[in-house]
């Protein structure tokens, strides 16, 4: 994915209501990304966090909020009934975005990563900038992100199917 696009991939669980990233492939033509493994972010103000909780219920959500929505800048999604509208049209459309909703400058595209019982397990995110994601590329990004995150579902559910040695 990072080959494909040029962008930084991110791979993020989710634990205590945050994202974390559990992986970065870091592009060389991408200006550096201020992100590392073990790095905590909020759930509702990036594309990886969103994807992460896109099949959560009305209850959960609810819990989120009333444990506050962080703002990080003007563009960070702090109403609980705008988050309740993005997160419907994650599940929707199978993919989150993050138009500078935590960092200026910053745009991500991301999907969920499903289980061999269909749950969300992780996410994977592609991180850049105004010039990398933007109206004309975005439809392709997003294609490329959701096979990704369908590809590795797949070797979830693939993987599930196997005996275990021993």
């Amino acid at each position: 994915l990072m080959t494909k696009t040029d962008l930084t991939v991110h791979v993020v669980i989710l634990e205590q209501n945050e994202t974390v990233i559990i992986e970065k492939m870091e592009s060389v033509y991408t200006p550096k990304v201020e992100t590392w493994i073990g790095k905590r972010m909020g759930v509702h103000c990036t594309a990886a966090g969103k994807a992460l909780i896109s099949d959560w219920d009305e209850a959960d959500i609810d819990r989120l909020i009333y444990h506050g929505l962080p703002r990080y800048n003007d563009n960070t999604i702090v109403s609980p009934k705008k988050l309740k509208q993005e997160l419907a049209e994650v599940r929707k459309r199978g993919y989150s975005v993050d138009f500078e909703e935590e960092t200026i400058g910053s745009r991500c595209v991301g999907a969920p990563i499903f289980d061999h019982g269909g749950r969300i397990v992780a996410a994977i995110s592609l991180v850049g900038f105004k010039k990398q994601i933007n109206s004309e590329t975005i439809k392709q990004l997003t294609d490329d992100v959701k096979t990704a995150a369908q590809n590795i579902s797949d070797d979830l559910f693939n993987a599930a199917d196997q005996p275990l040695d021993g």
